[in-house]
């Protein structure tokens, strides 16, 4: 992600940590395995299944993986910029 935001010229935005470590946390925080990704508060790729203490996993372009691809993780910090000019 800090990648991504310096490409995107976004270089002062900060990029922050969270550690998941019950399951009452995962659902307090709406979370949807790891890793999770949130820009602005929100998950910019949404999945219908449950918050849960898991591994995640994401469809790319060899299927699916244990992270989104670099353009999709472009286009989601790109779709926040629009929303927020």
């Amino acid at each position: 992600m800090r990648e991504v935001l310096d490409d995107a010229g976004l270089g002062d935005v900060a990029v922050r940590t969270t550690r998941i470590e019950s399951e009452a946390q995962a659902i307090a925080m709406d979370f949807a395995g790891s890793p999770s990704f949130r820009i602005n508060g929100a998950d910019p790729f949404p999945v219908p299944p449950p918050p849960s203490l898991a591994c995640r996993l994401y469809r790319n372009s060899v299927g699916l993986g244990g992270l989104p691809d670099r353009s999709a993780l472009t286009d989601a910090v790109e779709h926040a910029r629009g929303e927020h000019r």
